[in-house]
């Protein structure tokens, strides 16, 4: 007979990095009637969704730093980000996140590095972005018609994984 005691029930392990969530900024780029998006590349999550450009902040680096870094870096193009627009927590498989959604002004000319490009409003309707992203692009649909007058409804589609 054994004298250790009782096993406990099994639990899942989550390492204690991985229960932090891991700080992103993400660029709405406005110019004129376009919006600035690219598609996620095969490997990585979230494969073939489309996206904003955006990514890590660093250790230490302010919200607006890491944003103009990230956006010059993914894009090529200089930002100034002018507008927070909103914070959203999700949980996705690859990770634990909180998306920081700033609104930004371009600066200067140019264009952007493939795979990101200008899309209509319209169009930002009907791209498959991550499931993160559906309340902010609702309420940039809902703006913008709110300003242009509406052109029809807007269903934004997204992946839940």
């Amino acid at each position: 007979m054994s004298t250790e005691p009782p096993s406990t029930p099994a639990r899942s392990f989550i390492p204690e990095f991985a229960a932090e969530r891991t700080t992103i900024v993400v660029g709405i780029v406005v110019h004129g009637e376009r919006v600035l998006v690219g598609v996620r590349p095969e490997g990585c999550p979230l494969a073939g969704c489309a996206e904003f450009p955006g990514g890590k902040v660093l250790p230490g680096e302010a919200l607006e730093a890491a944003l103009a870094r990230e956006v010059m870096e993914e894009t090529g193009l200089a930002v100034r980000p002018s507008v927070w627009r909103q914070v959203v927590e999700h949980d996705y498989a690859h990770g634990r996140l909180q998306l920081h959604f700033i609104r930004c002004e371009l600066v200067g000319t140019g264009s952007p590095r493939p795979p990101f490009r200008w899309a209509s409003w319209s169009e930002l309707a009907r791209l498959p972005f991550p499931a993160a992203n559906a309340e902010v692009i609702q309420a940039l649909l809902v703006e913008q018609e709110r300003l242009q007058g509406p052109d029809g409804g807007h269903e934004v589609k997204s992946r839940s994984s």
